[in-house]
Parts: C-alpha cells; sequence; structure tokens
C-alpha cells in the first residue's frame, strides 16, 4: 500500500463504531452500514430503499416534539446545500417503539442533483438522553395526533381511528372512547372543504403525505 487512497473506505464504513446512512438525492437509502443497522434496528433488506417520508419511522426534535419533514437533517441539507453539524435527533422506528437517541450529521456529496448523495452519520447518545416512550410524546404535545388504520380508507368504513392524544380530546370535546373506531369525516361538516377532502383521499391512496387546511367541527357543532 502506498499512500491512503489505496484504503478500502467500505470496509472502513462496515467496521465503523458510528452508524453510517447514505441517501441518494431523493432520499431513498442505498447505503448502511451494519452499526447503523444496529442503531435503528433494522435489518439491510428493512432498510434499503426506505426513504425519510416512510411511515414506520418519526422523527423527535431535542424538545421531544414531533419534528416537521423539513427539519429532517436530510432535507436540510438538499434545502440549503449546507451541512448539519451536531444535531440532537430522536427516532422512533425499526423494531422498537421506544425513541432512540442520536447525534447527527449530514453533507452531500456530488456534483449535480441527479448524482449527489446525502451522507448520514449518527452517534448513539441515548444514555445521555432521558428515555421518554413515543406514546409520552404525543400525549403531551400541544398539536392534536389522530392515528388511522390504514387498510381500507374507503367512505364509509374507514379509515378507522385507533388513537387519539389529549390535545384532540380538549379541543374537539371528544373522548377518546367515543371517537375511537369511527372516521375522521365525524369531524367535518357543511363548510369543510370537498377538494381539500378530495387532495387528502387522494394523497392517501398512493401512500404519499399531503398538507391541507381543513375546517372542522367540535362535538358541540363549532367550527376551528
Amino acid at each position: 500500500m502506498k499512500d491512503i487512497s489505496d484504503l478500502n473506505f467500505k470496509n472502513l464504513l462496515e467496521y465503523a463504531q458510528v452508524g453510517v446512512v447514505i441517501h441518494n438525492w431523493d432520499t431513498s437509502i442505498v447505503y448502511i452500514n451494519p452499526t447503523g443497522l444496529a442503531l435503528l434496528k433494522l435489518d439491510y433488506e428493512q432498510a434499503i430503499g426506505r426513504d425519510i417520508y416512510d411511515p414506520h419511522w418519526t422523527l423527535i426534535d431535542e424538545q421531544g416534539n414531533l419534528m416537521a419533514v423539513e427539519d429532517y437533517p436530510v432535507n436540510v441539507v438538499k434545502s440549503t446545500r449546507k451541512k448539519v453539524v451536531k444535531k440532537v435527533i430522536g427516532v422512533v422506528g425499526g423494531s422498537s417503539k421506544e425513541i432512540s437517541w442520536f447525534m447527527a450529521n449530514a453533507y452531500f456529496e456530488g456534483h449535480d442533483d441527479d448524482k449527489n448523495f446525502i451522507v448520514v452519520t449518527l452517534t448513539d447518545i441515548s444514555d445521555t438522553k432521558q428515555q421518554i416512550s413515543f406514546h409520552d410524546v404525543v400525549e403531551n404535545t400541544q398539536d392534536m395526533v389522530v392515528i388511522t388504520d390504514a387498510k381500507n380508507i374507503k367512505h364509509p368504513e374507514g379509515p378507522k381511528i385507533i388513537y387519539v392524544n389529549k390535545a384532540f380530546e380538549i379541543l374537539t370535546g371528544y373522548s377518546s372512547s367515543e371517537i375511537i373506531g369511527e372516521t375522521p369525516r365525524i369531524l367535518q361538516g357543511n363548510l369543510t372543504d370537498p377538494q381539500a377532502r378530495q387532495r387528502i383521499y387522494s394523497a392517501l391512496e398512493r401512500h404519499e403525505e399531503v398538507t391541507e387546511t381543513l375546517l372542522n367541527y367540535d362535538v358541540r357543532g363549532r367550527p376551528y
């Protein structure tokens, strides 16, 4: 071996003690090293091809709030072309519903969007963070959280609500026992925009994320 350029860097990644995840520019994972798989509690087949919009995992910020997708390190790199350094993130996903805490760094490699890669490194800092369950996070956030079954989204049976948090109960006046098994349509009324509802339905059919402003009604018929 003459110089450092002769090193096999993939072997270095395979034995690295930090997690390394490499994303295509569309955020799909093209490589993850063994440490990354162990930290994220995934096997190789579960990881490759998954992107940051995958519903099986969620990111939490340092304060324990649900992180907006645009604040995910990969998306920050995409939008700013700048490095993300020492960002504390919690990840819920893989085979565990507990939050795993990491110090994340992210940067891009390449020259144009089609051939760029985004590299994320993860260092486990769970021992220095209080272990908070995902349930605790959503129960104590001020944002309403509604979780539905995704198997059947068609009217009138689905999608059936399987969980609501405290913020939902406070704002809508419905208790969890009243709303579980119903569909979110119970919150809609005469002034709920049918086009917005159709856009939501169409996105769910395609398994895509969607953002809409929707007028709903509480248990007394008051709009919000």
